[in-house]
This record gives structure tokens, sequence and C-alpha cells, in this order.
């Protein structure tokens, strides 16, 4: 579920942290950062399976959207969080996430439960998120993943029609404090590639999600359920 509104980075050096381009090495116990050569816009050259009607990334035209007044509004829960662990990969970092954080209404039939986040980012301040808005890119975006509380643990999410849910957050340059993603950008430099780390205190998840979000028209994409 893609959300037309905004969180903001505090600083350039908030966006710095977390919007490295493509960990590739560790010099040094530090993240060596690389140019971007696997960006969303070059999967479906590299990938013929991503070039699908119903595939990432997506324009949103919100010229051509339209107003379902019959869709409930969509509401999360993070009460239920219980842990948040920062694995450190190869090419990205993300934040799983322990105990039941639940996601419903909107277009969605069943409860579903917050797995992990990510990001996805550029090499500068004007592109970098994974969708755009009317042609137009955002520094950043992130990815809540939601799996369907209807499945047991030993299924295989990715081969169910519904199996997965995300939340999209665009992200901008602001000057107000983000208190979850300044955290975050306190433990990002600690790490190397494959690290895994739990955060103390936990992220104060909410302040990630705009209050002011509003929900378009649903539309599935094979394991997983968007709205735009």
């Amino acid at each position: 579920m893609y959300h037309n509104t905004q969180v903001y980075f505090r600083s350039q050096t908030d966006r710095d942290t977390i919007l490295a381009q493509k960990v590739t090495d560790v010099i040094d116990g530090k993240v060596k950062i690389a140019m971007d050569t696997v960006s969303p816009h070059t999967w479906a050259i590299r990938f013929p399976a991503a070039a699908g009607k119903k595939q990432s990334p997506v324009n949103l035209n919100t010229g051509a959207m339209q107003y379902d007044a019959s869709l409930k509004p969509l509401q999360i829960d993070f009460k239920g969080v219980e842990n948040q662990t920062v694995d450190m990969k190869a090419h990205n970092f993300q934040v799983k996430i322990g105990g039941k954080a639940v996601l419903r209404g909107g277009p969605l039939e069943h409860d579903y439960h917050l797995t992990q986040f990510h990001f996805h980012w550029g090499s500068g301040n004007t592109w970098g998120s994974e969708h755009h808005v009317n042609g137009v890119s955002s520094p950043a975006e992130l990815h809540l993943v939601f799996a369907n509380s209807k499945y047991s643990q030993n299924e295989v999410l990715t081969e169910q029609p519904d199996g997965l849910s995300v939340v999209g957050v665009f992200l901008q340059l602001g000057t107000q404090t983000n208190p979850a993603l300044e955290q975050l950008c306190k433990v990002l430099p600690t790490m190397n590639k494959g690290d895994s780390k739990v955060i103390e205190p936990r992220l104060p998840l909410q302040s990630l999600i705009p209050m002011d979000s509003r929900i378009m028209e649903p539309n599935h994409s094979k394991n997983v359920l968007r709205t735009y």
C-alpha cells in the first residue's frame, strides 16, 4: 500500500547515514558504499519477469485515481511489537520485527502482522524511491512488510496471492526530527556486513507513518497486495 505522503529526514547527515547506495564491502570495520547499478528502473531490462502489467516499480498517476468511499480506513497497531533486530545485508539492511504489530482495514480481508521493514534509496536527493508519483521520484521509500495471519509460519507466503501486504511511505529531506530515523542512524554506523543487532530501546515505529494518509484503489500483484 503506497501513500502519497511523506516522512522527513532531519538533515542531510541523517539521509546519508540511511541512504547509502549499496553495501558492497567492509573496510576497517566500516561499511563501504558503491554507486547503484541495479536501480528499479533497470529491473524490467535485467529481469524479463519484472516487465509484467502488475510488476514493480509503478508510477502513481494521481490524475487517474478515483476515490472509493467504500474502502475502510487502514489501521496499524504497533502495540504488539516485542523486539526489533537490524540485519546488515550485503546490499541493504532490514529491521526484523518480533511480536505482532497488526495491519488491518482498507481492502484487507484479514489481519496482517509486521515482519520487517527496509528502505529503497538513490545516490542523490532527487531520486531513490522504488515508485514514482506523477513521474517524480522521492529521495527514498520505506517499505513495511506484513504477513497474512491466516497462514501458518511454515507456509511459503510468497506463493500465496494474498500472502504479503506492503505499506510504502515516501521520504523527503526536512527540518523536523524523526525519532525512529534518528535512532536508526546511530545504530547503522556501528555495524558491519553480516551483523545482527537488537535495537534497544526500540524504535518508535509510529513516527514512521504519516497520520494524514488516505487510501486509494486496491490492486493485486502476485503475492503482494498493494493499494495505490
